[in-house]
C-alpha cells in the first residue's frame, strides 16, 4: 500500500476528556487503534518531496499561534463515495481559527493538492455507520459534548491504512 503524508494535530485536552473520545473512537472507528484522536489539517499527500512539506510545515508552524477550541457537538456527514456515513466531533470554539491554519498550511507547495471538492470541516473522527440512518441513531445516543482543547503542535505523520509513522513534530507560536 502507499504511504500517503498527512498533518495531523492530536488533541490535546483533559485526560478524562481524551478517554471518553478515544472509548467511542474504539467503538466506532476501525483507525483508532492506529493513531489517537486528533484533527486532520492536511490530507493524504501522494508524489510529494517530503523535504519540501517539512519545510513549508515549520514555516507555517511558526508563523501561526496556538489554537484554544472547543468540541461542542456530533455531525454525520456522508463520504464522498456516499457508501458510509462518519461521525464528526466538530469545534464551535476556535474552528475559524483551525480553518484559518488549514487554509495556511495548503498554500506555496501545497496549493495544488487542496481538494476543493469537499468543503473542509475541523472535527475528531468519532466513528463511521453504513446509513445515515445509523449516524443520526449513533449520535442521538452520544449525549452531550463540551471538551476544552488546545491545538499546540503539528505532526507531519505518514500513513499506509495500517501503519502510522510520525516524521516530525512542529510547535506552534504560544
Amino acid at each position: 500500500m502507499t504511504m500517503r503524508i498527512f498533518v495531523i494535530a492530536p488533541v490535546i485536552a483533559p485526560r478524562g476528556d481524551i478517554a471518553r473520545i478515544e472509548l467511542l473512537r474504539r467503538r466506532h472507528d476501525a483507525n483508532a487503534t492506529r493513531v489517537a484522536a486528533h484533527l486532520t489539517l492536511v490530507f493524504g499527500l501522494e508524489g510529494v518531496d517530503r523535504r519540501v512539506v517539512d519545510a513549508h510545515v515549520a514555516r507555517m508552524a511558526s508563523q501561526n499561534r496556538q489554537i484554544a477550541y472547543r468540541l461542542s457537538s456530533y455531525l454525520a456527514v456522508p463520504d464522498i463515495d456516499q457508501t458510509q456515513h462518519s461521525i464528526f466531533l466538530v469545534p464551535d470554539q476556535g474552528r475559524l481559527e483551525i480553518e484559518a491554519l488549514h487554509d495556511a498550511l495548503y498554500s506555496g507547495p501545497l496549493k495544488g493538492y487542496l481538494r476543493r471538492d469537499i468543503p473542509y470541516i475541523p472535527h475528531v473522527t468519532i466513528g463511521q455507520v453504513e446509513h445515515g440512518i445509523q449516524a443520526e441513531a449513533l449520535i442521538r445516543t452520544l449525549g452531550q459534548v463540551g471538551i476544552s482543547a488546545q491545538l499546540n503542535h503539528l505532526e507531519l505523520v505518514e500513513f499506509d491504512g495500517t501503519v502510522l509513522n510520525v516524521l516530525n513534530r512542529f510547535a506552534l507560536t504560544p
